[in-house]
């Protein structure tokens, strides 16, 4: 019940991420601590393959004025989710392909949408 609440959170978050993303405005700092994550999970060999390129430069374009707080917040999200998928069980790792594959893809199409525009 604890894994599916947590799927649950972060998908929701995802998803607020995107919108965010697509309305066109700086990404928040929470927004930016889940888009590092998001970084993680498609940097994660164990999850299979799948490419950073897009959630790089993502961090890269939105690191600047960041406070050091947001920052420190974006790297602690990142080493977790790094950690996650490569602890994972066949279950996590299907909810973290999942995350990866759903809800991050979303963002990284939204934000490249918006950057070619």
């Amino acid at each position: 019940m604890f894994r599916k609440s947590i799927a649950a959170a972060v998908t929701v978050a995802c998803v607020g991420l995107a919108g965010a993303a697509a309305a066109g405005t700086r990404l928040t700092d929470t927004q930016y601590a889940q888009a590092a994550r998001c970084q993680a999970l498609a940097s994660a060999t164990s999850l299979g393959g799948s490419s950073p390129t897009a959630f790089d430069a993502i961090m890269r374009d939105q690191e600047r004025g960041r406070t050091e707080m947001a920052y420190e917040a974006a790297q602690t999200a990142k080493e977790n989710a790094a950690h996650q998928a490569r602890v994972a069980g066949t279950y996590e790792k299907t909810q973290l392909t999942a995350e990866r594959d759903g809800p991050c893809r979303v963002l990284a199409q939204s934000v490249s949408a918006i950057k070619n525009n």
